[in-house]
């Protein structure tokens, strides 16, 4: 028990031990997939073509700084077609990862063949943030050039550069 003898640091403490508890319960628990291995290149096999991934948008803030990067991130697909587990495995900046995850939470997972799955399978994927070079596509050499990101199934993003925005 802790006695102070002056009310209002008697508040700050309980306000600090409240902080403290809650902060401790909101640490994640450990996925139940963590031991699921690692099935690489789903997305080029025919029978899943059908997920129709949807690119993340290219965050604004990375635009107008001329940011390229990555994130890589790694998911299970439950035999009902439901995705779960998204994890980041790796991302250049926190706003390519924010983004990712997003897209990849609207991917059409329930146009998956009925029983295509009869366990949980654990795949990744790789965005590529990369901005367009005046000709709608990126530069050869973005792609050509090891990626710090790592995964097999790779998704190009295309962004547009941002300038002449007046900065108060």
């Amino acid at each position: 028990m802790v006695i102070v003898s002056n009310p209002q640091y008697g508040i700050k403490l309980s306000i600090i031990l409240a902080a403290l508890m809650l902060s401790a319960c909101q640490t994640p628990a450990p996925s139940a997939y963590s031991d699921l291995p690692l099935t690489p290149g789903l997305l080029n096999q025919p029978s899943w073509q059908v997920v129709k991934p949807i690119e993340p948008l290219y965050p604004v803030e990375e635009a107008i700084e001329g940011t390229e990067g990555c994130a890589s991130l790694s998911y299970v697909v439950t035999p009902t077609n439901q995705l779960t587990d998204v994890q980041v495995l790796h991302a250049s900046s926190h706003r390519f990862a924010r983004e990712a995850r997003k897209a990849i939470a609207k991917w059409q997972w329930q146009h998956l063949p009925a029983g295509l799955l009869n366990a949980p399978v654990k795949s990744a994927v790789r965005f590529e943030f990369c901005l367009e070079d005046n000709s709608g596509h990126c530069n050869d050499a973005f792609f050509a050039a090891p990626s710090t990101c790592p995964g097999e199934d790779v998704l190009p993003v295309i962004g547009y550069r941002i300038t002449n925005l007046k900065r108060e």
